[in-house]
């Protein structure tokens, strides 16, 4: 529950409607002292604008248990979003904000850059760097990640990297129309299990997405790493291809080779799956 709160905060402006050039807006503020269970947070100050369709806010945190600065900046219109996303996160401290059992504080920076015309052109860029956590006994350093979105109305791309695993998907329309494609496609086996319990896979066809999925990794990844940790496995590769389409229904390629558990040979496993024509 909260149990007080220290604040202060100063606005000013005109208009109400966000894609008139005539509006604007100024905001201060800052907090002192809030109280929420067994959390405190004070030290953080918040500053704004809003003009000309221009918009840019900082907020800073000098708490020790969360210092860090976010700066938000772009552009909004009607039919057009441009924006970026930093920030510099020094030290987050979950177990001082009693979110963990165990100490474990973490660092990192992130920067995301965002392009919209709210209708079915988009591009998302995500990057999260120098990123660390430390816990009781260890300090780990994770492999940059990296997020790539870019969607228009005939082509989709999704690309997701860290260390040597990524991640690839394509298409052959905007990322709403395939996501209503699959929506569609598993209502349809929805319904079909609850009739009798099986799926026939050509009445599906012309629900699924012309896309293709790759998905490669090695033994420098974050998979890699929490396979290892938490269940003392490793691999020497790991091969994922998924490719729908209406014209050949579904095929699925998987290989994960040279599988280990303590030390002990288990083995490499293939699998192939092909709709018949």
């Amino acid at each position: 529950s909260l149990y007080w709160l220290t604040a202060f905060v100063e606005a000013k402006g005109k208009g109400t409607n966000i894609y008139s050039k005539r509006t604007h807006a100024e905001l201060n503020g800052a907090i002192t002292d809030i109280r929420y269970g067994a959390a405190s947070v004070s030290d953080v100050t918040l500053k704004g604008t809003f003009k000309e369709h221009q918009f840019d806010a900082t907020m800073n945190s000098r708490y020790p248990l969360a210092e860090m600065t976010l700066t938000l900046s772009g552009m909004l219109e009607k039919n057009k979003l441009e924006g970026m996303l930093i920030a510099d996160v020094e030290n987050v401290d979950l177990h001082g904000f009693h979110l963990t059992e165990n100490p474990f504080s973490t660092s990192f920076q992130l920067f995301t850059e965002v392009r919209s015309d709210f209708k079915k052109d988009h591009l998302l860029d995500v990057t999260l760097g120098n990123w660390e956590m430390v816990t009781q006994s260890q300090r780990f350093n994770p492999k940059t990640l990296t997020l790539h979105l870019r969607s228009n109305t005939d082509t989709s791309r999704v690309s997701f990297h860290s260390g040597d695993l990524g991640i690839m998907l394509t298409g052959t329309s905007d990322l709403m129309t395939i996501q209503d494609k699959l929506l569609h496609a598993q209502e349809n086996i929805k319904k079909q299990l609850e009739q009798d319990s099986t799926i026939n896979a050509e009445v599906l066809r012309p629900d699924l997405p012309e896309m293709l999925l790759t998905v490669q990794a090695k033994k420098d990844n974050p998979v890699y790493n929490i396979l290892q940790y938490f269940f003392n496995l490793s691999f020497t590769g790991l091969d994922v291809m998924a490719s729908p389409s209406p014209e050949d229904g579904m095929r699925f390629d998987a290989g994960v080779y040279t599988i280990i558990r303590d030390s002990m040979l288990i083995d490499t496993i293939r699998m192939a799956v092909r709709q018949d024509t």
